[in-house]
């Protein structure tokens, strides 16, 4: 796949994301809950495919941070208002068989997004000559890929592993990455005892 074509069908993916996430966050339902999992579903296979083929992803040119920061906060709305959903609207509303997969994927959207906004920080820092805010061990230079298991890294286990986050600016964003995984592991363990319960 052309590295053009595929930032082509990368941001149509993420817009229709955000169009329709928000649809979900302003008029939520079960009708466009299945549809954003759909589309987020695709989103989500089509960035893993993309991680089998280093280098092919743009590792110099840096989009704007703040629509990376919306498009992860907004996956970050998404999963909590499934949550909440869940929790609170009756079974037979038939919302919980949607909530569960939307929550996972906007988990992942949201890791997705994030690692795209620590990409385009090392980018810019390069840009201006200064050193990347994120050091990797090892002396290869960073791909796309290292940004995502830095990301996807944080949110699971809530540390940065075997990588450094050398200024005060970056540690912020990380810090609020920390936070909203702390809130989206909350919530997919309250969906969970919300079901066992319902089902029980």
């Amino acid at each position: 796949m052309k590295a053009r074509t595929s930032i082509i069908i990368e941001t149509l993916l993420q817009l229709s994301l955000t169009l329709s996430g928000l649809y979900v966050v302003l008029m939520s339902g079960p009708a466009g809950s299945l549809v954003w999992c759909l589309i987020a579903a695709t989103y989500v296979i089509f960035r893993l495919v993309r991680l089998r083929v280093p280098g092919r992803d743009r590792t110099t040119t840096a989009r704007s941070i703040r629509t990376r920061l919306a498009f992860a906060l907004l996956a970050s709305a998404v999963g909590l208002t499934g949550a909440l959903n869940a929790v609170i609207t009756p079974a037979d509303y038939g919302f919980d068989e949607v909530a569960v997969p939307m929550i996972l994927l906007a988990w992942a959207v949201l890791h997705f997004g994030y690692s795209d906004v620590y990409r385009d920080e090392a980018a810019m820092a390069l840009a201006r000559g200064e050193t990347p805010a994120i050091e990797f061990a090892g002396d290869a230079t960073p791909e796309p890929s290292d940004y995502v298991y830095f990301a996807f890294t944080l949110g699971i286990s809530f540390a940065t592993s075997d990588s450094s986050v050398i200024t005060p600016h970056m540690r912020r964003i990380v810090t609020w990455h920390g936070v909203l995984s702390f809130l989206y592991n909350t919530a997919i363990v309250g969906v969970a005892i919300n079901l066992i319960t319902s089902y029980s």
